[in-house]
């Protein structure tokens, strides 16, 4: 089988993300966004990015626990945050016929995504997460206008 590369996360994929958690159960996933035990790793000087990696694994573990109940839902998601090699586009049906081992290195390496925290943090939100850091949270006067 061809190589992949992950594309940059985008909303589309935040969506899909979405729909993967509707069938899961989004109280797990909300689960793993502890927001105490992410306290502590930033106040121990942790670096973000680690961070992420840590959430990101626990997110990848209740998927991968859960992976009948949502198996089109996540074969989709990840088709859509990858490209083949030639940049030709890799759909749910190529992820469902990954070899075993290749799916769960493919699912450690989007755990490794440098964008993944940021995307992790846009899902809590869209979810309904709160934000209680204060110094990280945005408000109306700090909204930053975006040209589409």
């Amino acid at each position: 089988m061809a190589d992949f590369r992950f594309k940059d996360l985008t909303v589309d994929n935040a969506f899909d993300f979405c729909e993967v958690l509707a069938v899961i159960g989004v109280e797990q996933v909300i689960g793993a966004f502890d927001k105490d035990e992410i306290q502590q790793l930033q106040e121990s000087g942790t670096d973000m990015k680690e961070v992420g990696i840590v959430i990101a694994m626990k997110v990848c573990g209740i998927l991968i626990k859960n992976i009948s109940k949502a198996r089109n839902e996540i074969c989709k998601f990840f088709a859509n945050c990858m490209e083949w090699d030639n940049g030709t586009v890799v759909t749910a049906d190529d992820v469902k016929k990954f070899k075993l081992k290749q799916f769960v290195v493919m699912v450690k390496d989007f755990a490794k995504k440098d964008d993944l925290m940021d995307f992790f943090e846009g899902v809590a939100e869209l979810v309904g997460t709160e934000q209680n850091d204060s110094m990280s949270a945005a408000t109306v006067d700090m909204v930053t206008p975006t040209a589409i």
